[in-house]
This record gives structure tokens, sequence and C-alpha cells, in this order.
């Protein structure tokens, strides 16, 4: 009897090793499969041209406005008229859409609505392509109206702050028919016009630290200090252009 459970406990023995050298000899499960991340979606950047081109504009529209009407001589009329004319109009309305540009891109929410688009390379070159053959086509990204209303709210400030310097400079053309010195001779009266017409023909440069500033803004590494606002439609073509 002894005998019979000696052997049993050795069949079982070997038993239970034989079944841990066939489990030690199958092959594990394999892991799971890794899944890639989504890429992310790349960054909007403007090129340095066009940033340029918006630190030119906006300079100038910051010493347009600046111009003090209160001329208490001749000088103070050419400096001021030196300010005025130094603007190439093509560069002006080229600047102009830069500018709204950098503007729109202080919308986070629309910045954001852009990157989903961008992050697939296909549906990111399909974007491009119906931003080209139509602007108004970025009037469908989500946080587009809020995007405009930066745009709109920050040219027409700077706009209405050169509207009103023009419109008292004018005012002051006629007031200092008044002063004395206005009477005197005007030196030099066709070396100023002809100054006038060569400098509204050359471009003019944006400012470095201004230019950087932009830079910075435009990537949100640093953002302008706006206030959003929903505007609604139809908007005006450098709004659709600065969105586009």
């Amino acid at each position: 009897m002894h005998i019979f459970s000696r052997a049993r406990v050795v069949l079982m023995t070997a038993a239970v090793a034989l079944t841990t050298v066939v489990a030690g000899c199958e092959t594990p499960p394999a892991p799971p499969p890794v899944v890639a991340a989504p890429p992310a979606p790349p960054p909007i950047t403007l090129s340095n041209a066009l940033v340029e081109r918006a630190s030119a504009y906006r300079g100038y529209m910051a010493r347009a406005g600046a111009i003090d009407p209160k001329f208490q001589n001749g000088d103070q009329i050419q400096s001021s008229l030196k300010v005025g004319v130094a603007y190439e109009p093509k560069q002006l309305l080229s600047g102009v859409t830069a500018y709204a540009a950098v503007i729109a891109l202080q919308d986070p929410a629309f910045v954001g609505a852009v990157r989903s688009f961008a992050a697939d390379p296909t549906q990111r070159q399909q974007v491009i392509a119906q931003l080209v053959a139509d602007p108004a086509y970025a009037v469908g990204f989500k946080g587009s109206d809020t995007a405009a209303g930066l745009v709109i709210d920050t040219l027409g400030a700077e706009g209405l702050k050169v509207y009103t310097a023009g419109k008292a400079v004018k005012q002051a053309a006629y007031d200092v028919q008044h002063s004395s010195w206005s009477k005197a001779s005007v030196q030099d009266r066709d070396g100023r016009l002809a100054y006038a017409k060569t400098m509204s023909a050359i471009p003019a440069l944006g400012d470095t630290s201004d230019v950087a500033a932009l830079q910075q803004a435009s990537v949100g590494a640093q953002p302008l200090s706006l206030t959003p606002r929903s505007a609604s439609g139809p908007y005006s073509p450098v709004v659709i252009r600065g969105l586009a």
C-alpha cells in the first residue's frame, strides 16, 4: 500500500514538473501593439518678409497718428510733412494685410481650428488650395468671428488716430495763416516737393525691435494685448485676407 502511495506521489511530482517545463517552452503572448500618437499639428508661422511689412505699416500709422498740429514755425511743418509722405501706397496695402494676419493669430480659438485642419498633410494641402482659390474660405473656421473682431478693432483704432491727426492738420493749415511766420517765403519749395514724391515711392522698413515683437506675437510666444470681440460679417477684403 505504501509502495503505491509513493508511486502516486512520484507520478504527480513528475506530472507537475513536466507541466512546468512545457509551460516554460510555450511562446509568450505578443505584447499589445504600440499605437503611435498622432503627429502634432505644425506651428503657424509667418515669413520674415510678411512680418517686416506688417511692422512697416504699424510704424507708419503710429508716426502719422502722432503728428502734432500745433505748428509754431515752418520747420515743424516740414518735419510733419516728412512723416506724412513717407509711405509707398502698394506697400501700405500689403502691410495692412500682413498686420491683419498677425492680429488674427492672437485669437487662440481661431489658431486652434486652423491647426486642427493642418495636422494631416493631405488635408493641409487641400485647405491651402481652398484658401488660395477663395480667401473667404477662412471665415468657416471656428473662432473666425472673434479673430475678425480683433482685426477690425485694432485697425480701426489706429486708423482713427491717423484720421483725427489728419483732420487737425488740415484745420491747422488754415489757422497758421494768421501767424506772422507763415507769411515768409518757403525755402527750397521745389526741393520739398521732390522729396515728398521720392519718399512716397520708397518702401519703408520696419523697426527692428517691432519686427521681433510681431514675430513673437505671431507664434504666440508673446501675444499682443488685445481685447477679443465677436464681429459678424460680411467682412472687408483686408479682414478676409488677414484671416486667410
